[in-house]
Parts: structure tokens; sequence; C-alpha cells
């Protein structure tokens, strides 16, 4: 997994959209409750995670999901 610390100064790129996905992602929402909550479709949902996964230098939703646990207090912006 990528270093937490870099991975949290690459928190800047992420879009608004993208962090309310990782938040939501940390508290253990899956894509399809999250299409909901945020009014988009389940393939938004995927796509902007696999953007939030490249940015962040990221291998698997699995990283993500345990990296923006990690980070969950930065991701409330």
């Amino acid at each position: 997994m990528a270093d937490p610390a870099i991975a949290a100064n690459r928190l800047a790129q992420v879009s608004p959209r993208e962090s309310k996905i990782l938040h939501l992602l940390a508290s253990g929402r899956g894509f399809s409750e999250i299409a909901k909550l945020i009014s988009v479709s389940y393939g938004t949902v995927a796509n902007d995670t696999a953007v939030v996964r490249h940015k962040l230098g990221l291998r698997s939703t699995n990283e993500l999901v345990r990296l923006a646990t990690e980070l969950s207090a930065e991701l409330h912006r």
C-alpha cells in the first residue's frame, strides 16, 4: 500500500465528490448505497473510485478503503 503520508498529501487532488465517496467508503458503505446517497449511478461511483485509486497510487479498492478509514478526519472538507 502507498505510504499514508504521501497519500494524505495527494488528497488535495481529490474532488469534493471523490472526497465524499471516500468518506462513505470509510464508513462501510458499498458502491450501490453510495450511488443512492449522492444521486449518481453505480458506474459513476466505480469510476470515481478508480480515478481516486490512481491519484493516490493505490492498486485496489481494499487499499483505498483502508487508507480512507485511516484518513477519515481529513476527508471532512
